[in-house]
């Protein structure tokens, strides 16, 4: 948890000899850490434990404190976690982040969607968050993608100091709850096939002179074969205009 928070927040500078106890008192904002929820998106296609009945990459859920998230099996990469916590009439999103080679699959939204359905069935129907100013425009789009919205700024607004945050709101219902949810585990379920379907792509065939990496497979031909045809076509156009060139 540690290690993958690092890589999310590398801008987050803690002292090296940091104890485990300073990291949750960190990271949980000095909110009360027996009311934070953690939800964490295991890799369980690349554990070499025997695969549960659960969907290959799956959140799971824990409260902070004492008992900060079970570790997964060492052989269990964790790609992302989000962390909330009631707040007012809404939760209160702490955290959410995606390591950067597991992004791009919709999976942060996959969790804040978990955490979105774990408030509904508490009965709450909004959730809240602050963005930093400095980074703000690119995050604020992207949860605005995701059904939320800007309410206000904070932090040094109401004086003389400019704003340091923007505050974002999104409010559903327990249906929407239900169908994001679905839309979301729907959609991992399809980059796990496709990424599946990518790797077996690939096979390996051996010839006189050698072994031969050989593209064969749908995928190929439809992905990286148009990729080859296009490429053979510059370094053609090249050596075409090189050839006229020369003989001028």
């Amino acid at each position: 948890m540690r290690r993958v928070h690092a890589i999310c927040f590398p801008e987050e500078r803690p002292e090296e000899d940091e104890t485990d106890a300073a990291f949750w008192d960190r990271v949980t904002s000095f909110h009360d850490q027996d009311a934070v929820e953690w939800f964490l998106l295991f890799d369980e296609t690349k554990s070499s434990d025997p695969p549960s009945s659960s969907p290959s990459l799956s959140p799971s859920s824990s409260s902070s404190s004492s008992s900060p998230p079970s570790p997964p099996p060492p052989s269990t990469p964790l790609l992302g976690f989000a962390a909330a916590t009631p707040y007012a009439d809404s939760v209160y999103g702490l955290h959410l982040a995606v390591v950067p080679q597991a992004r791009r699959a919709g999976r942060g939204a996959w969790l804040m969607r978990e955490v979105q359905r774990r408030a509904a069935s508490a009965g709450v129907f909004a959730i809240q968050a602050t963005v930093d100013v400095a980074g703000s425009a690119r995050l604020v789009r992207y949860y605005e993608r995701c059904g939320a919205r800007v309410i206000a700024t904070g932090a040094g607004s109401a004086g003389s100091a400019p704003a340091s945050v923007v505050r974002i709101r999104r409010e559903f219902d327990e249906a929407v709850a239900e169908a994001e949810l679905r839309e979301s585990r729907a959609r991992a379920r399809r980059e796990e096939a496709r990424a599946t379907e990518a790797t077996a792509g690939w096979r390996v065939a051996s010839i006189a002179a050698g072994t031969l990496d050989v593209l064969s497979s749908d995928y190929c031909r439809a992905r990286v074969y148009p990729k080859l045809a296009a490429a053979a076509a510059v370094l053609l156009a090249v050596y075409v205009a090189r050839d006229r060139a020369r003989r001028r």
